[in-house]
């Protein structure tokens, strides 16, 4: 009984939680037309929380993670004061109103309330067991992936030559069902500078002897992992050039980032 008592105060509370209208408007965020807190985003998806007086700031920042698809979104809230973070997904979300997404669910969680910012609510949160949202999703190894593929400066060139730091390691070729660049991809073959294969990525339905399921914008490497790398036709806007093929790199990038070595072996 105590269990659907508490199950109906829940969802009670999150239809006046969302019933309640909020606005932000010159820098206030507006609770039914009243304003209750202060709100700014200086950096692209970073957001500064605080009072109307400017006391008890914390950050809410917007992580994005596309290493899985569908790609995820979370919050991370950050207390300014100690330098503590954990993350929350998100009650309700529009891609159209990420700033009043973050408030109902900051008011969701009552680290704000018609009074401001909790802080006492919000360490609650950050001094909790770490949620762990950023490693679900996928977003600590898609940071993990992009600070090594950078720190090696990778590209390709219009011959399929793999670059770091304007040195060969290795090449990555397309296959089509024509043979040619104007034919529909079928695939693509990377190789270090032995031609050794170290990866295929398969276009769609993709069959390989071993494995039971076809593969669908993923790469199939040698020790037989998968890694998922969605098709992207950008870059090459006239006429088809290697060194503009962003699915290409982005496969290179996959599997460098993952460990996978090219040069010499």
């Amino acid at each position: 009984m105590k269990n659907i008592f508490f199950s109906v105060l829940l969802v009670l509370v999150s239809i006046t939680t969302f019933a309640q209208e909020f606005k932000i408007k010159k820098g206030e965020v507006l609770l039914d037309g009243k304003p209750i807190a202060k709100m700014s985003t200086k950096v692209l998806r970073e957001y500064k929380i605080s009072n109307l007086d400017g006391t008890n700031t914390i950050t809410a920042y917007m992580r994005v993670c596309t290493a899985t698809t569908p790609g995820k979104s979370y919050i991370e809230v950050y207390n300014e004061t100690d330098k503590t973070s954990n993350d929350l997904d998100f009650a309700k979300y529009s891609p159209f109103n990420i700033d009043r997404s973050i408030i109902q669910t900051l008011f969701a969680k009552e680290m704000i309330t018609e009074n401001g910012v909790q802080l006492e609510k919000v360490n609650a949160f950050l001094n909790d067991t770490p949620t762990g949202l950023g490693e679900k999703y996928g977003c600590k190894q898609q940071s993990a992936e992009k600070e090594i593929t950078d720190a090696l400066a990778l590209t390709i060139d219009d011959s399929g030559n793999i670059l770091s730091k304007n040195q060969k390691i290795g090449y990555i070729s397309m296959i089509t069902s024509t043979g040619n660049a104007s034919g529909a991809v079928e695939k693509y073959e990377v190789t270090n500078l032995d031609h050794k294969l170290i990866g295929t990525w398969y276009a769609k339905f993709g069959m390989v002897k071993g494995y039971d399921k076809p593969l669908n914008q993923e790469i199939f490497t040698v020790d037989q992992k998968v890694f998922k790398v969605e098709f992207n036709n950008g870059g090459n806007f006239i006429g088809y050039k290697m060194s503009q093929d962003v699915t290409a790199i982005n496969i290179v990038k996959k599997l460098v980032g993952n460990g996978y070595s090219l040069g010499h072996q």
